[in-house]
């Protein structure tokens, strides 16, 4: 080689490693600037950690610890600031017979919802936290309605609980300064689904949503409109089209006398969706809906490797050139609507459930054909969990019209209960996903029909250098918004570290990690 190429290739060289490093300087990052760690061991219930937003979170658990001559049982709560400085820590004593259900914040107050019984209990406690001072005040109560909650919320000094009875959706309110308790009028219908149970703060409202059957055995939804006394405003069901079932969906909060209930559809009776609906509803029950096949969006089937997606998409070309329906069957968990600058935006998970089953393994989401998912062929199967595959985002105009959406490819968990993993918040312009797994940090940053930065990964930063992490429960670990543009990440993690004073050799923690995107300049 001469002397020339050599100086050539070696300008080549140093031109190349600049431009890298460059490129990794503006690359945008996902930031851990605080960390907090709380000894555990293998035998420790791990703590739940509550948003209490710009108040900081709160940590609780119950210690296993067990009065049996006074029949109570301890519990710890922790409270930090939003720098993750412990700000108190308080111990309680609540009877050891009762069961926790659930949770809720509210106004600088934590709300702990527990039970008495296995299945359907009639004496219920719901213990009120004040985040300032860590005082407790107790509410006890019974059911007029033996349901089973599965969704708990508190709204000033009102309590609601839902869920279902003999197949039917119902819920029931409890003021919590009256003492005095009533079921929701015109919610409890043959055969309804409780779909969601969500607060309009700014309205004061309290919106359930449930599926109905039509006479000819489609599904739609129904939403439900209550002020905070569980007095009833509106019922709003919607009405597909000829041939079309409503699954499920999510409500926007009320503006200008109207809600826009986003969600999926079927065909005629299937419980596998086609595509995405937005339905724009006025307050008198008139309604405007656009439907959104899953072969008409951008990148819904980004998620899938580069070969897999093109030959999908040729086929749904062929499809459409030939006049033909697109029928896709999946499984989504529709997330709640977040309005962001005239937009709304719509996230949704997708999955499948997973059988135990050598002899069969079919991809789902076929465009065409799921032999498995025929009843008897599942109550054949051995349930081994829910399979993510993608979650999808759409944003749409005011007037319901779909700008764009995009895709994030979630290749890595499966689940038994059905969680929603991916979180979704705002630095300035950009909108910025997030889950993680197995002490990972997944991110992908958009800007509406723009991928700012594609799926990128972001270990979870340990206390100390030189930190090995030996093992985690993973089935602990995840991500939530906080405020702002930040989050929280948690989890359980067994550490060696040989080469610092600072920590002992072997430490088992559970951690919470202050979390938080910067954006490339």
């Amino acid at each position: 080689m001469e002397k020339g190429d050599i100086m050539k290739l070696s300008i080549g060289l140093v031109v190349c490693c600049l431009v890298f490093a460059f490129t990794q300087v503006l690359q945008a990052q996902v930031e851990q600037p605080k960390r907090v760690e709380l000894d555990i061991s293998d035998d420790d219930n791990v703590y739940t950690v509550v948003n209490a937003e710009e108040f900081g979170l709160i940590a609780f658990r119950d210690l296993k610890k067990k009065d049996l001559r006074k029949k109570t049982a301890a519990w710890e709560f922790l409270m930090f600031d939003t720098l993750l400085t412990k700000q108190w820590v308080k111990n309680y004593e609540f009877e050891s017979d009762l069961i926790f259900t659930g949770y809720d914040y509210d106004d600088n107050r934590l709300f702990l919802l527990f039970k008495t019984g296995d299945i359907v209990a009639t004496d219920l406690r719901i213990v009120e936290l004040d985040l300032y001072s860590g005082d407790t005040l107790q509410h006890r109560f019974k059911q007029i309605t033996p349901i089973t909650p599965t969704h708990f919320e508190v709204i000033g000094d009102n309590a609601i609980l839902a869920g279902q009875l003999n197949f039917r959706a119902a819920a029931i309110h409890y003021d919590l300064t009256t003492k005095k308790t009533k079921v929701f009028p015109w919610l409890y219908g043959d055969k309804t689904e409780l779909m969601d149970l969500s607060i309009d703060e700014e309205n004061n409202l309290i919106n359930i949503l449930v599926t109905e059957r039509l006479p000819d055995k489609r599904t739609t939804l129904a939403l439900k409109i209550y002020n905070e006394k569980g007095k009833m405003l509106s019922n709003l069901v919607l009405k597909p089209e000829r041939n079309y079932s409503l699954l499920d969906g999510a409500v926007t909060k009320l503006d200008d006398g109207k809600v826009f209930i986003v969600g999926t559809y079927a065909r005629k009776k299937s419980r596998y969706s086609r595509g995405i609906f937005i339905a724009e509803t006025l307050l008198d029950g008139s309604s405007t809906m656009r439907h959104y096949n899953y072969g008409e969006l951008d990148n819904f089937f980004s998620y899938m490797k580069e070969r897999r997606e093109s030959r999908v998409k040729d086929r749904i070309q062929r499809r459409i050139s030939k006049g033909k329906v697109l029928k896709f069957n999946y499984r989504l968990l529709v997330h709640d609507i977040i309005e962001r600058n005239g937009q709304y935006i719509m996230i949704a998970e997708a999955y499948y459930p997973k059988y135990n089953n050598n002899t069969h393994h079919y991809a789902y989401g076929s465009m065409w054909h799921n032999p498995y998912y025929g009843p008897n062929r599942m109550n054949n199967m051995n349930f081994a969990g829910y399979r993510y595959t993608h979650a999808v985002v759409l944003g749409f105009n005011k007037m319901g019209a779909l700008q764009w959406d995009h895709c994030f490819e979630i290749n890595d968990i499966t689940t038994f209960n059905l969680e929603r993993f991916v979180n979704l918040s705002f630095k300035n312009e950009q909108l910025v996903l997030m889950y993680m797994q197995d002490n990972v940090i997944r991110s992908k940053i958009v800007k509406d029909s723009q991928v700012v930065e594609g799926k990128n990964f972001h270990d979870i930063r340990t206390q100390y250098e030189n930190d090995e992490i030996k093992s985690t429960r993973s089935e602990v670990s995840s991500i939530h918004n906080w405020y702002k543009e930040y989050f929280y990440a948690y989890g359980t993690q067994k550490i060696k570290n040989s080469a610092t004073t600072e920590a002992k050799l072997n430490r088992e923690v559970f951690y919470i990690n202050k979390v938080t995107y910067n954006q490339a300049l």
